[in-house]
């Protein structure tokens, strides 16, 4: 698949020329995980990258330009206040399987998301800390995003959102509505996978 960037990049973001280091890190903090369900053959061959431990990981509706009130949720300003509460600093993001597309850095803000919403189309992108200690993977498609971080870091992102049984009621409550990946079938993914795996079980 060719894919190029048409929009010019925000004044914050700039390309990385070398991403051996970055690619590696993140290769060493995420597993590839076979997460098959359904009959389909895009279901029997789906697969979703998850932080390893000793990471602690928590799933968000949406992706990385998370959904806003007219979605019936106010993620997306929260999910930028996490941003700027945990200090996370400037971020590489790119798309995974797909890194010649570019590997970008910047701090996060609304203005990198929505560009990466619109120029990274192929799904899942991640956002990587330059520390190391922070990830965040999004599947546009699938609408979810799983966050794996230090457990002090963690605490700040289930603070923002109402503490950690709100952010557990309102994944389970987005994924009961069939939000996440396609109707029934992204429903028993969700429950099969990402919230056992966030001990939401």
């Amino acid at each position: 698949m060719s894919i190029k960037i048409t929009e010019p990049l925000p004044d914050s973001v700039e390309i990385v020329t070398s991403t051996d280091r970055i690619l590696k890190q993140f290769s060493q903090l995420c597993e590839h995980r076979h997460t098959p369900i359904g009959m389909t053959e895009r279901s029997r061959n789906y697969h979703f990258y998850w932080p390893k431990p000793p990471l602690a990981t928590r799933a968000l509706p949406g992706g990385s330009a998370s959904l806003d009130a007219e979605d019936g949720y106010d993620y997306a300003d929260r999910l930028f206040s996490f941003f700027t509460k945990a200090s996370l600093g400037d971020l590489y993001f790119w798309a995974i399987g797909n890194p010649e597309i570019g590997v970008f850095r910047g701090e996060f803000s609304y203005e990198i998301a929505w560009w990466v919403r619109r120029n990274i189309i192929v799904t899942p992108t991640v956002l990587l800390s330059g520390s190391g200690d922070f990830v965040m993977i999004s599947d546009e498609q699938w609408h979810i995003s799983v966050i794996g971080a230090p457990h002090e870091t963690i605490t700040t992102l289930e603070n923002e959102f109402g503490g950690a049984q709100c952010l557990k009621r309102n994944f389970l409550n987005y994924s009961e509505k069939g939000f996440v990946g396609f109707g029934a079938e992204g429903t028993d993914w969700a429950y099969k996978y990402p919230i056992e795996w966030c001990g939401w079980s």
